[in-house]
């Protein structure tokens, strides 16, 4: 088997490692690899079954997710290099993860769910369905869960409770990204349009 020293295919994202001179990366070539800046190298954490659309990593460094085509979300430990999980519900792509601790997890998908996780038993702890269309997008900052994506709407619910808080929208073009700007509370938003919209 060739050794893995680059991706087959463009390369979806790429997130840092705290702590550490490294980063993960994700491509079409569904595979999951992690960059040593130090030396130069890059390394296979593994492979996913169909494209992968997003990597993140969990705030001490040690675990990150990644979203995938193949409708599943995997946990990789970034200490051991292996995969520790795999997370599956979703019954279309999905497209963005984020942590909210070493415990728990939000994902979304084009299926317009929003699912709560379990890191630690890979249970689906709450499902949030309000989205008319496919999600793109999602952040937490506390205690508070936001959403974009192709229903042309931003969307903040309540991590607790599941409720959904408040919608911004529905705009005239589609949402696809979002953003927290912790140090002044706000949201930003990205549109098909060009614009970047900033909520308070």
């Amino acid at each position: 088997l060739d050794r893995f020293d680059r991706h087959r295919g463009p390369v979806t994202c790429v997130a840092g490692i705290p702590g550490r001179q490294a980063a993960v990366s994700s491509g079409y070539d569904s595979a999951v690899g992690i960059v040593d800046f130090e030396n130069d190298v890059i390394d296979l954490l593994g492979y996913h079954h169909h494209l992968v659309n997003r990597v993140v990593v969990n705030h001490s460094g040690s675990l990150a997710a990644t979203c995938s085509s193949d409708y599943s979300i995997g946990l990789w430990d970034l200490n051991t290099l292996q995969r520790v999980r795999t997370l599956q519900g979703h019954w279309d792509d999905v497209e963005d993860f984020t942590f909210v601790d070493d415990k728990t997890g939000i994902s979304v998908s084009r299926d317009r769910r929003i699912f709560i996780w379990n890191l630690e038993t890979g249970a689906v702890q709450r499902v949030l369905e309000k989205h008319d269309r496919d999600v793109l997008s999602v952040e937490y900052d506390k205690g508070k869960i936001y959403t974009s994506g192709d229903d042309m709407t931003l969307r903040q619910w309540d991590l607790e409770s599941g409720e959904l808080l408040r919608t911004w929208g529905p705009f005239e073009v589609e949402t696809d990204t979002c953003a927290i700007d912790p140090l002044n509370d706000r949201v930003i938003l990205g549109s098909d349009d060009g614009d970047i919209r900033i909520y308070d």
